[in-house]
């Protein structure tokens, strides 16, 4: 390059140094440029390079979150700014029967309600949860049911906004979760509770160790406690009256730490201090593993 004037020279063109000349590009001014052009193209070489190394590399990122969020049992659904669906992992399309023949995509819950009649009245109360999540700015939780192969499902919603830089809407993402199993548990629960908490018989379950951790309106009047939740996580031995001897609680506690029912009339005390005669029978709770981790005490007045 430092034989680029001499080059021109020798081609027989005088007309083309002068020129040169006068624009002072001497040897030393184009190997400069050259230079710098050539680290130029180097950067862009280098940060091209980087670029499509970084979409590699956000390719591979995209996939892998792609498999993972395919393979989990919770149904993810992504709604853009203006409420149009932009993705559904394979748990969310089986959640609302969709199959390839359904055209969802960049579709609005009304453009879908129209294409699936039976999910329009729940896509009318979807609409209403996604405004919410949207006004407070933060995730909103929302319980939901769906008609499933002729059984109706209970899904816990959490619907999280998210915002750009500038505090425009980005984008909604769902997480639905199926609890019909532990809704119904909870709600057995509740009539169980409810029925406890009905009966005269004196009710009491406590802990391994004896400590209470339920007693029903009963068991409290019974025994001069105004609240039944005053008495949770009291052991049953302050219902201990001097009648009781060690022997009678040794047997006790032999009979249903081995998972056997235990029935026997004793004389309790009660907050003040006065006798309460009871038939007494206390039931162990046996786990799959024949552990005793509950007792239910059971009382009757004679």
């Amino acid at each position: 390059m430092a034989n680029f004037g001499k080059m021109l020279s020798s081609l027989g063109r005088k007309s083309v140094v002068p020129q040169i000349d006068c624009l002072q590009f001497d040897s030393s001014t184009l190997d400069h440029s050259f230079n710098s052009l050539q680290t130029v193209l180097q950067e862009t070489s280098r940060l091209a390079n980087a670029i499509s190394a970084t979409l590699d590399s956000r390719e591979i990122v995209d996939r892998k979150l792609s498999t993972i969020l395919q393979v989990i049992s919770d149904g993810i659904i992504v709604k853009d700014a203006e409420g149009s669906w932009t993705y559904l992992n394979d748990s969310a399309k089986q959640l609302y029967h969709f199959t390839c023949d359904h055209k969802w995509k960049d579709l609005n819950d009304e453009e879908i309600g129209m294409l699936r009649p039976d999910l329009h009245e729940l896509f009318r109360k979807t609409h209403a949860y996604d405004t919410k999540a949207w006004e407070s700015g933060k995730p909103f939780y929302s319980e939901e049911t769906i008609m499933t192969h002729g059984i109706l499902h209970t899904y816990s919603v959490v619907r999280t906004p998210l915002f750009n830089d500038d505090g425009s809407r980005n984008c909604l993402i769902y997480v639905a979760r199926d609890v019909t199993e532990l809704t119904e548990k909870r709600r057995n629960i509740y009539v169980a509770y409810k029925a406890l908490n009905a009966s005269s018989d004196l009710i009491a379950i406590t802990d391994e160790d004896g400590n209470i951790v339920f007693a029903n309106d009963a068991f409290a009047r019974m025994y001069k406690y105004i609240d039944p939740r005053d008495l949770i996580g009291k052991n049953m031995s302050i219902l201990r009256s001097p009648h009781s001897t060690n022997e009678t609680y040794q047997a006790l506690w032999a009979t249903i730490k081995a998972g056997r029912v235990w029935q026997h009339s004793m004389i309790n005390l009660d907050r003040n201090g006065n006798e309460v005669k009871v038939e007494n029978t206390i039931l162990p709770v046996v786990d799959q593993e024949l552990h005793t981790p509950f007792f239910i005490c059971i009382g009757i007045i004679r």
